[in-house]
C-alpha cells in the first residue's frame, strides 16, 4: 500500500492525545502542533521532536513543528481535534474561516458527564448533524468520534 504524505494540523496538540498521535504520525508526516500559545507549541513540538527522532532515528519522514491553532488549520491537509470537550464549539467557531473545503476534520473528542458515579456519553450538541450546522462546516468532510468509525480506519492505515 502506498502511504500518503501528509501535513497534519492537531489542535490541542500539546495535550496527551496530541502528543502520542504527533510522535506516531511524525514518522510519516509533516506535524503541525497547535496550541493557543506559540511558545507552548514550540516547546513541546521541540521535545515531541527529539522524541521521535530517538524513537524512528532515520526512517522518520516527518518533522513537528508548533504553531497557534489558526496556523495549523490554515496550513493542514488534516486537522485533527484534541480539544477538551467544553473547547471544541468555541475553538471551531473561532477557527472556522481558516478551514477550506478539501480538507479532513477528524476528532478524538468524547464528551463524558459524570452521573452517580458513572460516565455517560453527553452529545456536544446533540447530533453530529446539529454539530456541523451550528458550526456551518456542512461542506467539509468531518469525521467524528474517530473511535467509532469504520471509515478512518483506511485513513489511519494511510496516516500510520
Amino acid at each position: 500500500m502506498k502511504v500518503i504524505f501528509l501535513r497534519i494540523g492537531i489542535l490541542g496538540g500539546t495535550g496527551n492525545m496530541g502528543r502520542g498521535l504527533t510522535v506516531r504520525w511524525a514518522l510519516k508526516h509533516d506535524i503541525l502542533l497547535g496550541s493557543r500559545s506559540i511558545e507552548r507549541a514550540r516547546g513541546i513540538a521541540g521535545e515531541q521532536e527529539k522524541i521521535a527522532r530517538g524513537f524512528y532515528q532515520a526512517e522518520i519522514r516527518g518533522s513537528i513543528v508548533g504553531v497557534v491553532n489558526s496556523e495549523a488549520v490554515e496550513k493542514s491537509d488534516v486537522v485533527v481535534v484534541t480539544l477538551p470537550p467544553e473547547a471544541v464549539v468555541p475553538m471551531m467557531t473561532e477557527l472556522r474561516a481558516h478551514l477550506h473545503p478539501k480538507q479532513i476534520i477528524l476528532s478524538t473528542v468524547v464528551s463524558m458527564q459524570k452521573k452517580k458515579g458513572l460516565f455517560a456519553y453527553a452529545p456536544l450538541l446533540g447530533s453530529e448533524k446539529e454539530f456541523q450546522t451550528n458550526l456551518q462546516l456542512r461542506y467539509f468532510r468531518i469525521l467524528l468520534h474517530l473511535y467509532q468509525l469504520c471509515l478512518p480506519f483506511r485513513l489511519c492505515l494511510l496516516l500510520t
